[in-house]
């Protein structure tokens, strides 16, 4: 992928995230570089590349 799909990440905050398959992945609480960090209820946190993003609606 050579295009980012999100243009403007601070819109993106506090916004849900899903994988490919469709699964609730959790919530986006914040950007930095180039990765995105998304909370799962109350203990589980994950670095995503923003590579790995696909697509915002």
């Amino acid at each position: 992928m050579s295009e980012t799909a999100v243009f403007h990440w601070e819109r993106v905050i506090l916004k849900n995230v899903r994988s490919n398959d469709g699964p609730n992945i959790g919530n986006i609480i914040s950007e930095a570089g180039g990765t995105i960090t998304v909370i799962q209820g109350s203990s589980r946190e994950y670095n995503i590349p923003k590579s790995a993003v696909d697509c915002f609606d």
